[in-house]
């Protein structure tokens, strides 16, 4: 658990379950914060986890460092080197991970000597205090992955990233260093992304459905947020503690539900506003149902930046308050990524300012409403920067008129010829150069290999 302002909060927690006529059930509550220990137990019961025993945990250190592999008889200098840093993790599995993935790309003397002499250690706080391991880790990083990490900071605990939708942040973020081959953006993205798993700051897992997601160790987004100086996070939990300065380039605001407006914590939010140079933004994104509590406040924030590269607003429920909003938003002639989820009936007229987004590289619209994206429509095929658009269910990449004007397009999964139609013939996909995902319908439409030539499928890297 990582929030609970008070008793009453945990009451209503529990009410549900209180309701229940099965006896003989027990919740068990994990935490980090003695204080909330302390508040929700019910008996004396409380256990305190330590460290794993030195036996075992020295067996899981080595087999980060060294895989299925054991050690060869040259590697017992490193193992008596080994056995003193192990000392300094204590215990901890995260630590043995990272520190272990570290030294497995190392199996130098020198540089475990290094590690072991690090200056970090010395900034240790009690028995059970890791960051500094985490940290080591952290600075024996190439810079480019230090840098794509410490972005993530920007986003809530506990959150399924997309390798996709991550992917995208970074390019948007120019985060990414792009190899000397002749190597796609997004492959370099998905590269730096494998590294950041190998290393041990990401873990892959799969739902039960089968999609790839990947998530950061609580401790790790902790890093994150210390080492990502030009980002500033806000949620409920840390809005009344912050500090704001000039320096902050990328804004994250994670609040509450829509179900309950929250005063206090808007109020809050407007003072720490004070504090920032609007104007100096890079990213604003805002996880939670955007509703008519906040939307003048976002409002009022987002005139002001002028050099975003990234907004992202995927939760948006509506009121004439929010409509008002988003048909009021600026022209931002930097931005790079654009990500509105709208959920309401009620059409929103946004093609003038997307036609303003020059350099506009991934358009996301999978949450928006139809009604409130098909303004949309008519107006993308004038982001001749665009490299990604991802539509929602009910409309597709075949309603996209004139589509061979975006000649950067990654992929188009449906074009649907219509030569009945203004920019729906086939010749639209001739401009369409960097193509790796095609799906093409009507083809019994066209007559003559003349026509089908003009599409230039020999051209293009598709799969």
């Amino acid at each position: 658990m990582w929030e609970c302002s008070d008793e009453d909060e945990w009451k209503r927690l529990l009410l549900p379950f209180r309701k229940s006529q099965v006896r003989g059930n027990i919740i068990i509550v994990t935490t980090r914060f003695p204080a909330i220990a302390r508040m929700v137990k019910t008996s004396d019961q409380s256990i305190e986890l330590e460290g794993l025993d030195r036996k075992e945990f020295k067996k899981l250190f080595l087999s980060f460092v060294f895989g299925t592999e054991q050690p060869r008889p040259d590697h017992i200098v490193l193992l008596e080197t080994g056995d003193k840093i192990l000392d300094k993790l204590k215990g901890n599995p995260l630590a043995a991970k990272t520190v272990g993935r570290l030294l497995r790309n190392r199996l130098d003397l020198n540089q475990w000597e290094r590690v072991l002499q690090n200056k970090e250690w010395e900034s240790e706080k009690g028995d059970h205090n890791i960051m500094p391991a985490l940290k080591l880790s952290y600075d024996y990083l190439p810079f480019d992955l230090q840098q794509c990490f410490s972005y993530c900071a920007l986003f809530p605990k506990d959150y399924k990233f997309d390798s996709t939708e991550l992917i995208y942040f970074w390019i948007a973020l120019d985060a990414l260093q792009p190899s000397g081959q002749q190597k796609p953006i997004e492959d370099t993205g998905l590269d730096t992304l494998n590294h950041l798993v190998s290393y041990g700051f990401f873990k892959k897992e799969e739902s039960y459905m089968g999609r790839t997601f990947y998530l950061i160790h609580d401790l790790l987004h902790d890093l994150a947020l210390k080492v990502a100086h030009e980002c500033l996070s806000i949620d409920r939990s840390n809005v009344g503690s912050l500090q704001t300065g000039a320096s902050v380039r990328h804004l994250s605001i994670t609040y509450p539900s829509w179900f309950r407006k929250d005063e206090d914590f808007l109020s809050k939010l407007k003072i720490l506003k004070t504090g920032l140079k609007i104007g100096n933004l890079q990213t604003i994104m805002i996880s939670g149902n955007l509703d008519e509590c906040f939307a003048h406040f976002f409002g009022h924030l987002l005139r002001k930046a002028s050099n975003l590269r990234i907004l992202h607003m995927p939760r948006m429920s509506y009121s004439s308050n929010v409509k008002s909003m988003l048909q009021n938003l600026p022209i931002f002639p930097h931005l790079r990524y654009l990500s509105l989820g709208y959920i309401g009936s009620a059409e929103i007229h946004l093609s003038s300012m997307l036609s303003g987004l020059y350099h506009l590289k991934i358009l996301d619209l999978q949450y928006c409403h139809e009604r409130g994206c098909r303004d949309l429509l008519r107006a993308i095929s004038s982001l001749t920067k665009l490299r990604h658009i991802v539509p929602n269910r009910d409309w597709h990449h075949s309603e996209i008129g004139n589509v061979g004007k975006l000649k950067f397009l990654q992929e188009l999964k449906e074009f649907e010829i219509n030569k009945k139609s203004d920019g729906f013939d086939l010749k639209q996909l001739g401009n369409l150069v960097e193509l790796r995902q095609l799906g093409i319908y009507g083809l019994e439409k066209i007559q003559t290999k003349e026509e089908a030539s003009e599409a230039k499928l020999r051209d293009k890297n598709t799969c």
